[in-house]
């Protein structure tokens, strides 16, 4: 299984995002997004961090559920890219074949350093909106 390529670029995984919060309604409650992009990017650390913690110790389960979780919590936000180097990873996992999981993990912080920095942007942006706003 080969991993997504390096993916789009942030300016289009920030349209993604908005469009999937755009989806949910959200888009209407500023102060909800910038709740809501403060709980995923911690969450998506402990679940990167959890995943590759799994991985070093082979814990096949963790590794599963950890991979699992992340690419949930990716799609939830329309962060495609980080969903599917997350589904890869968690479909390796119930192989036990960990040596073909480590190539995708430098693609792995990739998307997720990507997707962090997209949600920053966003909620700069959203941040800003809102103070020149009131």
């Amino acid at each position: 299984m080969t991993p997504p390529s390096a993916g789009a670029n942030l300016g289009t995984l920030e349209a993604a995002i908005m469009d999937r919060l755009g989806q949910l309604g959200l888009e209407a409650d500023p102060d909800f997004m910038l709740e809501l992009i403060d709980s995923y990017a911690p969450l998506f650390e402990k679940l990167h961090n959890s995943l590759l913690d799994s991985h070093s110790k082979k814990d096949r389960t963790k590794i599963h559920y950890a991979a699992h979780s992340l690419k949930g919590a990716s799609l939830n936000i329309g962060a495609a890219d980080l969903a599917a180097v997350s589904r890869a990873i968690e479909d390796l996992s119930e192989k036990a074949d960990f040596g073909t999981i480590d190539p995708l993990l430098p693609a792995l912080d990739v998307e997720l350093k990507k997707t962090n920095e997209a949600l920053l942007s966003i909620k700069t942006k959203l941040s800003h909106d809102k103070s020149s706003k009131s």
